[in-house]
């Protein structure tokens, strides 16, 4: 008998992590629709709070109305919640539950919470998602009561709930933001990109929320110990750290006439820190991107694929992906047969399953790239592969005004997009297909003529 698509005694840990998201997502519009949810008491539409719902959801950042002036403190506070929860990932919640509750998790439960933050195997799922729960309210609690030092005196009591948001917001990578009233329309943090202590605060949480909780654990279990760490730890951790130098850098020298014209010295190095650092989903700006070079649109653009690391609340193709493919690279480049890396080799698998990341993430943006040219061709090449990029990856950086400038097909196209990079661009393909047992028929092989 054919399997029902939506069986959910025999759906698979994909379909229900997809499901999950999508129902979060709808309770997330539908609140988002309550009159008491808008600061005009009017209500907002369909469009407007399922793009909102969709992009707090997958910690995109992505919005089609200003979050401060069109959102009420309750339509905020939903916001924030959706950004907590699909950050986190909604199974870690369940898993609070459960503790909370002294129930014990059944097997299938624990591989719910296992591929959620693509854990490598089931035991101690549970005792990770403890230390993952209690890591995020110290590190977003720290984060809040730095960012409260600043938006306190400036915005009085309401800069309390200014702190939580941001610090919440910067760790899960969402990139909302509360200061479109205070600074303009879709302003971000621009206004304080001569303000040290928040642009490096929010780099701080938005490095370690992307960081990977299995990174986390491996930094707490063995401290400064870097030759104890796993490969998994060793690779994200290096790939991080060149991104975000190599990043500072080039944003440096490529936006001194630019974006950061007219900066001093010191302003302009933070500021760079902070470009480098926000293309890795987190989605907020410091400076002007319309006013960013070509230049820094393009390491942008690639900051923006790379993303974050895995089982982390950053999306994009993953550090340790692209990291797999240059080792990959260079030992085919040296003849070598073993792809060595920190005295280890890279099994095959992960070879395979980072060129298929990859092809299936390009071939999605390209996908989508073309259809909204075809519905707009009016819209420039560069914006709209930036404003696509930044779906699939959810980033949430944009150079458009999105409400303004693309019709509510487009608007649409981006909101699926922001789904299929939180669920995972593999995992969303994988809903509309079924595994199937490997062929016992191998086909005689033939070479072919690559490069």
């Amino acid at each position: 008998m054919k399997k029902r698509l939506f069986d959910l005694k025999n759906m698979s840990c994909t379909r229900l992590i997809a499901g999950g998201y999508a129902l979060i997502i709808t309770v997330g519009t539908l609140l988002l629709m309550l009159p008491v949810a808008s600061a005009d008491a009017q209500g907002a539409s369909f469009r407007e709070a399922l793009f909102t719902a969709t992009s707090a959801t997958c910690v995109t950042g992505l919005v089609v109305v200003d979050t401060a002036s069109a959102w009420s403190a309750f339509g905020q506070a939903v916001i924030l919640c959706l950004i907590q929860i699909g950050g986190l990932g909604f199974m870690s919640f369940f898993a609070l539950f459960s503790m909370v509750s002294g129930k014990r998790m059944s097997l299938r439960a624990r591989g719910l919470l296992r591929d959620s933050v693509n854990a490598a195997k089931l035991g101690g799922v549970s005792r990770l998602f403890r230390f993952l729960l209690l890591g995020t309210a110290i590190v977003e609690g720290c984060g809040a009561l730095l960012l409260a030092t600043v938006f306190v005196p400036q915005f009085g009591a309401k800069g309390i709930w200014y702190a939580v948001f941001h610090s919440v917001s910067a760790f899960c990578n969402a990139g909302f933001d509360l200061f479109g009233t205070a600074y303009g329309p879709y302003a971000s943090v621009t206004g304080y990109s001569a303000n040290p202590l928040v642009l490096l605060t929010i780099s701080a949480l938005v490095i370690i929320g992307g960081i990977g909780f299995f990174v986390w654990q491996d930094i707490y279990e063995n401290k400064g110990n870097f030759k104890k760490y796993s490969l998994h730890a060793k690779v994200a951790i290096t790939a991080t750290a060149f991104l975000l130098i190599a990043g500072t850098v080039l944003f440096f020298i490529s936006e001194k006439n630019a974006s950061m014209q007219g900066m001093h010295i010191g302003d302009r190095f933070v500021n760079a820190v902070f470009c480098a650092m926000t293309p890795r989903t987190a989605g907020m700006n410091s400076v002007d991107l319309t006013k960013m070079s070509p230049a820094g649109i393009l390491v942008t653009d690639l900051l923006m694929l790379v993303g974050g690391s895995p089982g982390s609340t950053a999306g994009g193709i993953k550090t340790v992906t692209v990291a797999v493919l240059l080792i990959s690279a260079r030992a085919n480049l040296n003849n070598s047969g073993s792809r060595n890396v920190f005295g280890r080799r890279l099994p095959e698998d992960a070879v395979k399953k980072a060129v298929t990341v990859v092809v299936v993430n390009l071939s999605i943006i390209i996908t989508a790239l073309i259809a909204i040219l075809c519905i707009q061709p009016e819209l420039p090449l560069s914006e709209t592969a930036f404003a696509v990029i930044s779906a699939i990856e959810t980033v949430g950086l944009s150079v458009y005004t999105l409400g303004e400038t693309l019709l509510p097909a487009c608007q649409f196209i981006l909101a699926a997009l922001m789904f299929c990079g939180r669920v995972g661009s593999m995992s969303f393909l994988l809903i509309f297909t079924e595994k199937k047992m490997p062929s016992a028929v191998v086909m005689p092989q033939e070479d072919v003529l690559v490069g």
